[in-house]
Protein backbone atom coordinates (compact mmCIF):
# COMPACT_ATOMS: atom_id res chain seq x y z
CA UNK A 1 0.00 0.00 0.00
CA UNK A 2 1.61 3.04 -0.82
CA UNK A 3 1.59 6.33 1.65
CA UNK A 4 -1.21 8.13 0.32
CA UNK A 5 -3.76 4.65 0.35
CA UNK A 6 -3.80 5.12 4.20
CA UNK A 7 -7.32 6.12 4.10
CA UNK A 8 -7.33 7.97 7.28
CA UNK A 9 -4.53 10.05 6.49
CA UNK A 10 -4.48 12.79 4.31
CA UNK A 11 -1.04 13.16 3.00
CA UNK A 12 0.51 15.48 -0.03
CA UNK A 13 3.61 14.94 -0.81
CA UNK A 14 5.08 13.41 2.02
CA UNK A 15 3.11 16.46 4.53
CA UNK A 16 0.75 14.82 6.89
CA UNK A 17 -2.02 17.33 6.57
CA UNK A 18 -4.67 15.48 8.26
CA UNK A 19 -6.33 12.78 10.53
CA UNK A 20 -9.60 11.58 9.78
CA UNK A 21 -10.13 8.54 11.91
CA UNK A 22 -10.45 7.70 15.98
CA UNK A 23 -8.18 5.70 17.79
CA UNK A 24 -6.23 5.17 20.59
CA UNK A 25 -2.70 3.68 19.85
CA UNK A 26 -2.04 5.98 16.64
CA UNK A 27 0.93 4.66 14.04
CA UNK A 28 1.52 7.26 11.74
CA UNK A 29 2.92 5.84 8.19
CA UNK A 30 6.31 5.38 7.34
CA UNK A 31 7.06 7.97 4.22
CA UNK A 32 5.69 10.77 6.36
CA UNK A 33 8.44 13.85 6.30
CA UNK A 34 6.26 16.75 8.45
CA UNK A 35 3.46 16.62 10.19
CA UNK A 36 1.17 19.78 9.71
CA UNK A 37 -0.28 22.60 10.92
CA UNK A 38 -3.01 20.87 13.43
CA UNK A 39 -3.08 17.83 11.43
CA UNK A 40 -4.81 16.16 14.42
CA UNK A 41 -7.13 18.85 15.07
CA UNK A 42 -9.81 16.07 15.51
CA UNK A 43 -7.44 13.56 17.57
CA UNK A 44 -9.31 13.69 20.95
CA UNK A 45 -9.57 10.63 21.75
CA UNK A 46 -5.45 9.71 20.92
CA UNK A 47 -3.83 8.16 23.77
CA UNK A 48 -0.58 7.22 22.58
CA UNK A 49 1.18 8.72 18.68
CA UNK A 50 4.28 6.40 17.10
CA UNK A 51 6.23 9.05 14.86
CA UNK A 52 8.20 6.98 12.62
CA UNK A 53 11.85 7.53 11.23
CA UNK A 54 12.04 9.88 8.59
CA UNK A 55 9.50 12.38 10.25
CA UNK A 56 11.86 16.17 10.41
CA UNK A 57 9.45 18.76 11.31
CA UNK A 58 6.20 18.58 13.92
CA UNK A 59 4.39 21.93 12.48
CA UNK A 60 2.60 24.85 14.72
CA UNK A 61 -0.55 23.08 16.80
CA UNK A 62 -0.49 19.88 15.20
CA UNK A 63 -1.31 17.35 18.34
CA UNK A 64 -2.69 20.97 19.95
CA UNK A 65 -5.85 20.19 22.29
CA UNK A 66 -5.40 16.29 22.11
CA UNK A 67 -6.59 16.49 25.91
CA UNK A 68 -6.56 12.69 26.17
CA UNK A 69 -2.45 12.28 24.42
CA UNK A 70 -0.71 10.60 27.27
CA UNK A 71 2.76 9.25 24.79
CA UNK A 72 4.98 10.02 22.55
CA UNK A 73 7.42 8.59 20.42
CA UNK A 74 9.25 10.86 18.84
CA UNK A 75 11.99 9.51 16.11
CA UNK A 76 15.65 10.08 15.91
CA UNK A 77 15.13 11.86 12.06
CA UNK A 78 13.17 14.80 14.16
CA UNK A 79 14.79 18.52 13.92
CA UNK A 80 12.48 20.83 14.81
CA UNK A 81 9.11 20.85 17.10
CA UNK A 82 7.00 24.07 16.21
CA UNK A 83 4.79 26.46 18.32
CA UNK A 84 2.46 24.98 20.61
CA UNK A 85 2.76 21.63 18.80
CA UNK A 86 1.63 19.85 21.61
CA UNK A 87 0.03 23.06 23.62
CA UNK A 88 -2.96 21.77 25.66
CA UNK A 89 -2.24 18.36 25.66
CA UNK A 90 -2.81 17.71 29.21
CA UNK A 91 -2.72 14.32 29.57
CA UNK A 92 0.73 14.41 27.64
CA UNK A 93 3.73 12.71 30.40
CA UNK A 94 5.79 10.73 28.84
CA UNK A 95 8.20 11.76 25.95
CA UNK A 96 11.28 11.04 24.57
CA UNK A 97 13.75 13.29 23.24
CA UNK A 98 15.68 12.35 20.40
CA UNK A 99 19.10 13.71 19.58
CA UNK A 100 18.04 15.20 16.22
CA UNK A 101 16.33 17.66 17.32
CA UNK A 102 17.58 21.08 16.78
CA UNK A 103 14.96 23.31 17.87
CA UNK A 104 11.95 23.40 20.05
CA UNK A 105 9.84 26.49 19.55
CA UNK A 106 8.01 28.30 22.29
CA UNK A 107 4.98 26.99 24.08
CA UNK A 108 5.28 23.33 22.31
CA UNK A 109 4.61 21.83 25.56
CA UNK A 110 2.29 24.45 27.01
CA UNK A 111 -0.06 23.16 29.38
CA UNK A 112 0.81 19.56 29.12
CA UNK A 113 1.40 17.25 32.22
CA UNK A 114 5.17 16.80 31.44
CA UNK A 115 5.54 20.51 31.50
CA UNK A 116 4.43 20.74 34.80
CA UNK A 117 6.24 18.21 36.22
CA UNK A 118 9.64 19.48 34.45
CA UNK A 119 8.96 23.25 35.82
CA UNK A 120 10.21 22.85 38.88
CA UNK A 121 13.58 23.88 37.61
CA UNK A 122 14.88 25.37 34.63
CA UNK A 123 13.55 23.37 31.85
CA UNK A 124 16.23 21.46 29.27
CA UNK A 125 15.58 19.64 26.41
CA UNK A 126 18.69 17.68 25.24
CA UNK A 127 21.12 20.93 24.46
CA UNK A 128 17.74 23.52 24.36
CA UNK A 129 17.12 25.32 27.41
CA UNK A 130 13.21 25.53 26.89
CA UNK A 131 12.09 27.39 30.01
CA UNK A 132 12.86 29.76 32.83
CA UNK A 133 11.66 28.70 36.51
CA UNK A 134 13.98 29.21 39.12
CA UNK A 135 13.30 31.88 41.42
CA UNK A 136 17.07 33.73 41.47
CA UNK A 137 19.18 37.02 40.86
CA UNK A 138 21.71 34.82 39.02
CA UNK A 139 20.95 32.53 36.19
CA UNK A 140 24.12 30.27 35.19
CA UNK A 141 23.12 28.52 31.71
CA UNK A 142 24.57 24.92 31.96
CA UNK A 143 27.52 23.81 29.83
CA UNK A 144 26.71 21.97 26.77
CA UNK A 145 23.68 23.94 25.91
CA UNK A 146 23.41 24.80 21.87
CA UNK A 147 20.54 26.54 21.99
CA UNK A 148 17.98 29.25 24.19
CA UNK A 149 14.90 28.34 23.08
CA UNK A 150 12.18 31.45 21.68
CA UNK A 151 10.97 33.24 24.68
CA UNK A 152 12.35 31.03 27.49
CA UNK A 153 12.84 33.63 29.97
CA UNK A 154 9.79 35.70 28.98
CA UNK A 155 7.05 35.15 31.01
CA UNK A 156 3.92 36.16 29.03
CA UNK A 157 1.48 33.95 30.19
CA UNK A 158 1.43 35.96 33.43
CA UNK A 159 1.34 33.40 36.72
CA UNK A 160 4.32 34.91 38.50
CA UNK A 161 7.10 35.88 36.39
CA UNK A 162 10.70 35.06 37.69
CA UNK A 163 12.09 36.68 34.89
CA UNK A 164 11.96 40.27 36.93
CA UNK A 165 14.69 38.59 39.53
CA UNK A 166 17.59 37.95 37.31
CA UNK A 167 20.25 40.64 37.25
CA UNK A 168 23.24 38.44 35.31
CA UNK A 169 22.72 35.44 33.08
CA UNK A 170 25.90 33.69 32.47
CA UNK A 171 26.18 32.03 29.35
CA UNK A 172 28.53 28.83 27.93
CA UNK A 173 31.13 28.71 25.02
CA UNK A 174 28.78 25.81 23.79
CA UNK A 175 26.29 28.19 22.61
CA UNK A 176 24.94 28.53 18.82
CA UNK A 177 21.36 30.30 18.89
CA UNK A 178 19.61 32.92 21.25
CA UNK A 179 15.90 32.71 20.00
CA UNK A 180 13.70 35.29 19.55
CA UNK A 181 12.53 37.33 22.71
CA UNK A 182 14.39 34.78 25.06
CA UNK A 183 15.10 37.41 27.67
CA UNK A 184 12.71 39.60 26.90
CA UNK A 185 11.14 41.14 30.33
CA UNK A 186 14.20 41.22 32.56
CA UNK A 187 13.68 44.30 33.45
CA UNK A 188 16.34 43.97 35.99
CA UNK A 189 19.14 42.20 33.41
CA UNK A 190 22.36 44.41 33.93
CA UNK A 191 24.78 41.84 33.10
CA UNK A 192 25.31 39.37 30.37
CA UNK A 193 28.48 38.47 28.43
CA UNK A 194 27.26 36.22 24.88
CA UNK A 195 29.82 34.24 23.90
CA UNK A 196 32.20 34.68 20.74
CA UNK A 197 29.75 31.10 19.54
CA UNK A 198 27.05 32.54 19.30
CA UNK A 199 26.22 32.38 15.10
CA UNK A 200 22.73 34.46 15.68
CA UNK A 201 20.62 36.49 18.05
CA UNK A 202 16.40 36.29 17.24
CA UNK A 203 14.24 39.24 17.13
CA UNK A 204 13.33 41.12 20.55
CA UNK A 205 15.62 39.00 22.73
CA UNK A 206 16.80 41.90 24.86
CA UNK A 207 13.67 44.34 24.48
CA UNK A 208 11.99 45.52 27.73
CA UNK A 209 15.26 44.57 29.35
CA UNK A 210 17.62 46.73 31.87
CA UNK A 211 20.43 45.77 30.24
CA UNK A 212 22.87 49.18 29.67
CA UNK A 213 26.07 47.73 27.91
CA UNK A 214 26.66 44.62 25.65
CA UNK A 215 29.40 43.80 23.35
CA UNK A 216 28.40 41.62 20.30
CA UNK A 217 31.10 39.23 19.00
CA UNK A 218 32.22 38.49 16.19
CA UNK A 219 31.03 35.04 14.94
CA UNK A 220 27.60 36.62 15.49
CA UNK A 221 26.14 36.50 11.56
CA UNK A 222 22.28 36.94 11.98
CA UNK A 223 20.45 39.81 13.89
CA UNK A 224 16.78 39.72 14.86
CA UNK A 225 14.47 43.21 14.36
CA UNK A 226 14.05 45.02 17.64
CA UNK A 227 16.58 43.30 19.57
CA UNK A 228 16.91 45.83 22.20
CA UNK A 229 13.64 48.03 21.63
CA UNK A 230 12.63 49.52 24.97
CA UNK A 231 15.93 48.30 26.67
CA UNK A 232 18.11 50.87 28.86
CA UNK A 233 20.97 50.18 27.00
CA UNK A 234 23.11 52.78 26.46
CA UNK A 235 26.36 51.24 25.06
CA UNK A 236 27.07 48.69 22.22
CA UNK A 237 29.83 47.36 20.08
CA UNK A 238 28.75 45.86 17.55
CA UNK A 239 29.98 42.58 15.53
CA UNK A 240 32.66 42.93 12.87
CA UNK A 241 31.51 42.32 9.49
CA UNK A 242 27.61 43.44 10.08
CA UNK A 243 26.20 45.24 7.04
CA UNK A 244 22.69 45.64 8.18
CA UNK A 245 21.49 47.28 11.36
CA UNK A 246 17.81 45.70 11.19
CA UNK A 247 14.61 47.08 12.10
CA UNK A 248 13.74 48.39 15.50
CA UNK A 249 16.86 47.32 16.70
CA UNK A 250 17.26 50.36 19.00
CA UNK A 251 13.87 51.23 19.47
CA UNK A 252 12.85 53.41 22.20
CA UNK A 253 16.08 53.01 24.03
CA UNK A 254 15.56 56.43 26.15
CA UNK A 255 18.54 55.51 27.85
CA UNK A 256 20.77 55.88 24.41
CA UNK A 257 22.42 59.34 23.81
CA UNK A 258 25.59 58.45 21.14
CA UNK A 259 26.28 55.99 18.79
CA UNK A 260 29.07 54.81 16.24
CA UNK A 261 27.98 52.71 13.42
CA UNK A 262 30.75 50.79 11.98
CA UNK A 263 32.36 50.82 8.48
CA UNK A 264 31.01 48.30 6.63
CA UNK A 265 27.01 48.80 7.44
CA UNK A 266 25.30 50.03 4.77
CA UNK A 267 21.68 49.71 5.58
CA UNK A 268 19.87 51.08 8.49
CA UNK A 269 16.73 49.18 8.65
CA UNK A 270 13.36 50.81 9.37
CA UNK A 271 12.54 52.16 12.85
CA UNK A 272 16.54 51.46 13.46
CA UNK A 273 16.51 54.38 15.95
CA UNK A 274 12.69 55.63 16.11
CA UNK A 275 11.39 57.80 19.40
CA UNK A 276 15.07 57.36 21.00
CA UNK A 277 14.28 60.88 22.00
CA UNK A 278 17.59 61.38 23.96
CA UNK A 279 20.00 60.48 21.17
CA UNK A 280 22.04 63.32 20.70
CA UNK A 281 24.83 62.27 18.32
CA UNK A 282 25.02 59.76 15.54
CA UNK A 283 28.27 58.84 13.74
CA UNK A 284 27.28 57.46 10.45
CA UNK A 285 30.37 55.59 8.12
CA UNK A 286 30.94 56.14 4.59
CA UNK A 287 29.58 52.81 3.78
CA UNK A 288 26.22 53.76 4.83
CA UNK A 289 23.88 53.33 1.13
CA UNK A 290 20.32 53.60 2.84
CA UNK A 291 18.34 55.05 5.65
CA UNK A 292 15.63 53.96 5.75
CA UNK A 293 11.89 54.50 6.63
CA UNK A 294 11.53 56.40 10.22
CA UNK A 295 15.21 54.98 11.31
CA UNK A 296 15.29 58.66 12.94
CA UNK A 297 11.48 59.71 13.42
CA UNK A 298 11.14 61.78 16.53
CA UNK A 299 14.32 61.80 17.91
CA UNK A 300 14.09 65.17 19.24
CA UNK A 301 17.45 65.72 21.13
CA UNK A 302 19.12 65.05 17.64
CA UNK A 303 20.41 68.36 16.48
CA UNK A 304 22.59 67.59 13.77
CA UNK A 305 23.74 64.65 11.01
CA UNK A 306 26.16 63.92 8.44
CA UNK A 307 25.09 62.07 5.67
CA UNK A 308 27.78 60.41 3.83
CA UNK A 309 27.98 60.42 0.51
CA UNK A 310 27.61 56.83 -0.61
CA UNK A 311 24.07 57.36 0.31
CA UNK A 312 21.30 56.49 -2.24
CA UNK A 313 17.75 56.26 -0.54
CA UNK A 314 16.57 58.45 2.41
CA UNK A 315 12.35 57.44 2.05
CA UNK A 316 9.68 59.43 3.35
CA UNK A 317 9.70 60.16 7.34
CA UNK A 318 13.27 59.00 7.90
CA UNK A 319 13.84 61.78 10.18
CA UNK A 320 9.98 62.56 11.12
CA UNK A 321 9.62 65.33 13.85
CA UNK A 322 13.60 64.87 14.78
CA UNK A 323 15.01 67.57 16.75
CA UNK A 324 17.68 68.25 13.89
CA UNK A 325 18.88 72.04 13.12
CA UNK A 326 21.36 71.27 11.07
CA UNK A 327 22.08 68.55 8.21
CA UNK A 328 25.20 68.23 6.75
CA UNK A 329 25.34 66.03 3.11
CA UNK A 330 28.15 64.49 1.66
CA UNK A 331 27.78 63.98 -1.16
CA UNK A 332 25.85 64.72 -4.71
CA UNK A 333 21.89 63.52 -3.57
CA UNK A 334 21.94 62.54 -7.11
CA UNK A 335 20.86 58.82 -6.42
CA UNK A 336 18.03 60.04 -3.89
CA UNK A 337 16.78 62.26 -6.53
CA UNK A 338 13.69 59.74 -7.63
CA UNK A 339 13.44 57.90 -4.05
CA UNK A 340 11.47 60.29 -2.93
CA UNK A 341 7.54 59.25 -3.65
CA UNK A 342 4.98 61.04 -2.63
CA UNK A 343 4.35 64.67 -1.85
CA UNK A 344 6.02 64.26 1.85
CA UNK A 345 9.66 63.89 2.87
CA UNK A 346 12.61 62.95 4.93
CA UNK A 347 12.39 65.45 7.10
CA UNK A 348 8.90 65.79 7.38
CA UNK A 349 7.90 67.45 10.56
CA UNK A 350 11.77 68.83 11.29
CA UNK A 351 10.67 72.31 12.35
CA UNK A 352 13.80 73.13 13.98
CA UNK A 353 15.83 72.33 10.93
CA UNK A 354 17.65 75.99 10.16
CA UNK A 355 20.92 74.80 8.15
CA UNK A 356 21.78 72.81 5.27
CA UNK A 357 25.58 71.86 4.65
CA UNK A 358 26.76 70.94 1.56
CA UNK A 359 30.52 69.70 1.64
CA UNK A 360 30.51 67.95 -1.61
CA UNK A 361 29.96 69.07 -5.64
CA UNK A 362 26.17 68.96 -5.28
CA UNK A 363 24.26 68.77 -8.63
CA UNK A 364 20.49 69.14 -8.47
CA UNK A 365 17.97 67.45 -5.84
CA UNK A 366 14.40 67.34 -5.39
CA UNK A 367 12.96 70.15 -3.87
CA UNK A 368 10.67 67.29 -2.00
CA UNK A 369 14.10 66.77 0.59
CA UNK A 370 12.99 69.81 2.48
CA UNK A 371 9.75 71.01 2.00
CA UNK A 372 7.99 70.06 5.04
CA UNK A 373 11.10 72.47 7.08
CA UNK A 374 9.62 75.67 7.49
CA UNK A 375 12.37 77.48 9.40
CA UNK A 376 15.14 76.54 6.65
CA UNK A 377 17.60 80.30 6.82
CA UNK A 378 20.82 79.37 5.94
CA UNK A 379 22.36 77.05 2.99
CA UNK A 380 25.54 76.48 3.19
CA UNK A 381 27.66 75.22 0.09
CA UNK A 382 30.59 75.28 -2.82
CA UNK A 383 30.01 78.18 -4.87
CA UNK A 384 28.64 77.23 -8.22
CA UNK A 385 27.03 74.78 -7.07
CA UNK A 386 23.09 73.91 -7.33
CA UNK A 387 22.44 74.85 -3.73
CA UNK A 388 23.49 78.27 -4.33
CA UNK A 389 20.86 78.62 -6.73
CA UNK A 390 18.34 76.66 -4.16
CA UNK A 391 18.83 79.21 -1.71
CA UNK A 392 18.38 82.12 -4.18
CA UNK A 393 15.13 80.32 -5.37
CA UNK A 394 14.08 80.34 -2.04
CA UNK A 395 15.44 83.23 -0.08
CA UNK A 396 17.88 81.01 2.12
CA UNK A 397 21.07 82.90 2.96
CA UNK A 398 24.08 81.56 1.62
CA UNK A 399 27.04 80.84 2.98
CA UNK A 400 30.10 80.06 0.75
CA UNK A 401 32.77 77.00 1.94
CA UNK A 402 36.12 77.28 1.45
Amino acid sequence: MSIEEYTDFNIKNGVLVSFEGVCENLQIPDGVTEIGERAFKKGKLIRRVFIPDGVEVIDEYAFSGCEWLEKVRLPESLKRIEYSAFRGCKSLEIINFPQSLEYVCEDAFYNTAWLKRAKKNDVYINDIFYHHYEKQNEVQVKDGTRIIAPEAFYNKNGNPPNTWLIEKIILPDSLEIIGYEAFRGAENLIEIEIPNSVKSIGSGVFSHTGLKEIKLPDSIKTIGRYVFAHSDLNQIDFPKGIDTIPEGMFESCMSLTEIEIPEGVKILGRNVFIYCRNLKEVALPNSLEVIDFQAFAFCESLKKIVIPGNIKEIPNFAFEKSGLEEVVFEGSLSDINSRIPGSCSPFSGCKSLKTLTFTGNCGKFNNKLFKECPMIKTVRAKKGTYPEIYAENHGFAFEPLD
